[in-house]
């Protein structure tokens, strides 16, 4: 969930892609899955096919859509990124999972995986 650039929240998206501007372009996760040789970890900062809108992150949002994605039956998994689970104080230990570092980030999208 993002914010225009008056502090409305918009659908737009800051990569054409939807990839690789990530939400903290630095922090101890990549930096851990990037010195353990992990080079695809954080590849999709290559793929955004440029930067087109001027948008922040929308904390209070995205913490309420994930809150509902998980009280919603269906919902078995949500990878995000480690810190975004800890900033957005989200406690679910069963369903919010690490995706490790053999896959790309997930702090400019989430996978949500459904019964």
């Amino acid at each position: 969930m993002y914010l225009d650039k008056e502090g409305h929240s918009t659908d737009k998206k800051p990569s054409i892609s939807g990839y690789g501007a990530f939400v903290n372009p630095s922090n101890k996760t990549a930096e851990y899955c990037s010195n353990k040789g992990y080079w695809q970890y954080n590849f999709t900062k290559y793929t955004t096919c440029g930067i087109i809108n001027d948008v922040k992150f929308d904390k209070t949002k995205t913490m309420l859509l994930i809150q509902e994605l998980l009280i919603a039956k269906p919902t078995q998994k949500i990878f995000i990124e480690p810190y975004l689970k800890k900033s957005l104080n989200l406690n679910n230990e069963t369903k919010i999972r690490f995706h490790g570092c053999g896959a790309v980030r997930h702090d400019d999208h989430i996978h949500l995986q459904i019964k």
